[in-house]
């Protein structure tokens, strides 16, 4: 009889256990985001634009380049001296792409977490399995191997591209050529060539409203950006900068190969790649996305069997947090309206709405 009680009263409080510790999970994941946007804020201070998104996946980071349109990582690397992890960025600094010295300080780039980019609320792996590209342009093709094998960081926050149709930066960089050594004067002369043919500006002003731009990036972190707080016209306070990324359940594990279900596409490369789906996610265009693909841009609870590599979400209940360029971080509710989302997203659409 006591055993039975004693079952009934487990029962009765594991609940409120859970919940309690829930709410300790996602305070701490809150708390990361405003690390992040203290670090964001001090990187456009220091810099006079927000963090850049980057070339591409088939390109990582670079010490030698600094930041902005040059540097070929991604915003989560770019924050890294303002998160106190100077000693990360550094990792290679000085160093000749190709040589052993630079791989070995990159593999420790790729392999030392930081925690404030990991939500707590996941059952997260610190070094889950991946498939990153090989040969990554500027790193080399050494990388397939870590990430297959050993693992790599990742990151469960992603910076907004806005409404943009391209999230992926292949559009830019497909053609763009390795360096040699250390030399990116053909890569820099292919790139800038690519953006004059392709301009991601064409949605400033009133042209965001002409069918078929499919190349505007109307976030604040994109492909090659130097987005600085003047230039977010709807204002600060009201525009998204990153957010939790959505994951499928599956995928909190990595994967070895593309047929597992612990595959994504969301979390297939290293956290420090260039603009890509992983670090990068984006809400539904209501000028260019079908009315009928709402749904499928709305972000969500993560979820098992479901997979999306364009939306924000989290392992929390009820809503995602997400960071605005103002440095506030609020909760945005999963049922959030679309046109609000789309609205917060878009840092130049006249639509100073926010979202809640």
């Amino acid at each position: 009889m006591v055993i039975a009680i004693i079952g009934v009263l487990v029962a009765l409080l594991l609940p409120a256990i859970q919940a309690a510790r829930e709410a300790a999970r996602r305070a701490q994941c809150q708390n990361n985001m405003k690390q992040i946007g203290l670090a964001a804020l001090n990187h456009e201070s220091t810099n006079k634009f927000m963090p850049s998104g980057g070339w591409s996946f088939d390109w990582g980071p670079d010490a030698n380049r600094g930041f902005g349109a040059k540097q070929p990582g991604g915003p989560f690397y770019s924050l890294l001296p303002f998160m106190e992890q100077q000693q990360l960025f550094d990792l290679g600094k000085g160093l000749t792409i190709g040589t052993a010295a630079h791989q070995a300080a990159l593999t420790t780039l790729f392999q030392t977490p930081v925690d404030a980019y990991l939500c707590p609320s996941r059952a997260a792996i610190r070094l889950p399995l991946s498939m990153w590209n090989a040969p990554v342009k500027n790193v080399g093709s050494w990388v397939r191997g870590l990430t297959t094998t050993q693992g790599v960081v990742r990151t469960d926050y992603a910076a907004s591209s806005g409404t943009a149709l391209l999230t992926d930066g292949a559009t830019w960089y497909a053609t763009v050529p390795a360096p040699s050594g250390n030399d990116y004067s053909a890569a820099d002369r292919a790139r800038q060539t690519a953006f004059i043919n392709n301009p991601v500006n064409v949605c400033e002003g009133n042209s965001i409203r002409q069918p078929g731009r499919t190349s505007c990036q109307d976030g604040v972190i994109f492909t090659t950006s130097e987005t600085s707080l003047r230039e977010i016209s709807d204002g600060t306070s009201n525009t998204y900068l990153i957010g939790e990324k959505y994951m499928a359940i599956d995928e909190y594990p990595g994967a070895t190969a593309q047929a597992e279900a612990s595959f994504g596409f969301s979390t297939n490369q290293a956290a420090y790649c260039g603009y890509e789906w992983d670090n990068q996610r984006r809400a539904w265009n209501h000028l260019l996305d079908a009315v009928a693909s709402q749904e499928t841009h709305q972000p969500r609870a993560d979820r098992a069997g479901y997979a999306s590599d364009t939306i924000f979400g989290s392992a929390h209940p009820a809503g995602f947090f997400m960071l605005f360029c103002d440095g506030s971080v609020r909760t945005v509710n999963y049922d959030v309206d679309p046109f609000v989302h789309a609205y917060a997203a878009n840092r130049l659409d006249g639509q100073a709405t926010g979202s809640n």
